[in-house]
């Protein structure tokens, strides 16, 4: 139903350690590949969230529901509390950086 586009590893590894150690709580829009890298019991992990469409990731404490189509039903409890944000939009066009921004 979902394409999920995976990083290599070496890339995976790099984005981890640079979210690391710049973050302390991060929103991950449409990375689940990434926020699922981290480690699974570390602070940021548990302190940041994954912000998806997938519902296969539901079960995760930091699962979001997210549509990019929707950008302001994001809830308002988590506006303006992350420290950095990883986006990866699902597509490139005009139309889905315009929603990303």
């Amino acid at each position: 139903k979902f394409n999920q586009y995976w990083y290599s590893k070496p890339t995976i590894d790099a984005m981890v350690m640079e979210i690391s150690e710049n973050a302390t709580r991060a929103a991950f829009l449409s990375t689940p590949s990434v926020f699922f890298s981290l480690p699974k019991e570390s602070k940021l992990r548990l302190n940041s969230r994954v912000f998806d469409l997938d519902t296969r990731f539901k079960k995760d404490p930091g699962f979001v529901e997210y549509d990019f189509k929707k950008p302001n039903e994001i809830p308002k409890s988590l506006h303006h509390t992350f420290d950095y944000v990883i986006i990866d939009p699902p597509f490139v066009s005009a139309d889905a950086m315009k929603l990303y921004s």
